[in-house]
């Protein structure tokens, strides 16, 4: 039986989603490579400040060998491979849910579908801080304000505060760009081209209150 336009209107939709969720797969992958095989073993110092304990020192934990198999190309970067996969699939997949939901059933639907499972993930770094900073005898680095400030991603360098979990900041990253697209939504849906005029927007507003910001900075600094 022949299908009809809107059934293979959704299965063309279904198999682009399958196949952004399999590239999903490999970006992650990439990411648990640089993290575990590259940034454990080679920047311990990055390490030791964000578990609160000690630096592994090289003459008792050297580097492992096989990590430099994983490492032939010098020039590629897993870490930065794999949050670069991560962004292109969230340009590419947003757009589809743009058309069928309203600017505020998106934002709702993406607070749902993150904030649970990141709620669950960052209390699990708290505990293993608080842990870390007991076994090692170390005093909590953070204060209450800065914990609470990372309950709701996408704030903390607006609140000026220090990072906890040194891979957030791709999901802070994530956060506004879920709300420029909800702000945009008329835009994606009339497929308008204005839609590409909106980050060298941002872009350009962003590089002035940067200088704005570190002039500011400067003059507090000069006249205290």
């Amino acid at each position: 039986m022949p299908l009809e336009p809107s059934q293979r209107t959704n299965m063309q939709g279904n198999s682009r989603i399958d196949f952004a969720n399999t590239l999903r797969g490999f970006a992650a992958l990439a990411v648990v490579i640089s993290h575990h095989y590259g940034v454990f073993w080679s920047s311990r110092a990055a390490v030791a400040y964000i578990t609160n304990s000690p630096a592994l020192p090289l003459e008792t934990h050297a580097i492992p060998g096989y990590i430099s198999w994983l490492h032939i190309f010098p020039i590629f970067n897993w870490g930065a491979y794999g949050v670069a996969l991560f962004f292109i699939i969230s340009g590419f997949v947003i757009p589809f849910s743009l058309q069928k939901m309203s600017c505020v059933g998106f934002l709702i639907n993406r607070i749902l579908r993150i904030m649970p499972t990141y709620f669950v993930g960052f209390s699990v770094t708290l505990l293993a801080l608080l842990i870390s900073s007991q076994y090692f005898s170390r005093e909590y680095p953070f204060s209450i304000r800065e914990v609470l400030i990372h309950y709701i991603p996408g704030i903390r360098d607006i609140m000026w505060s220090r990072g906890i979990d040194g891979i957030v900041w791709t999901l802070e990253i994530e956060m506004k760009f879920y709300l420029v697209c909800a702000l945009l939504i008329v835009l994606f849906r009339k497929q308008s081209l204005k839609v590409f005029f909106a980050p060298v927007a941002l872009f350009l507003l962003a590089l002035y209150v940067r200088s704005r910001t570190i002039a500011l900075i400067r003059d507090v600094v000069h006249y205290s």
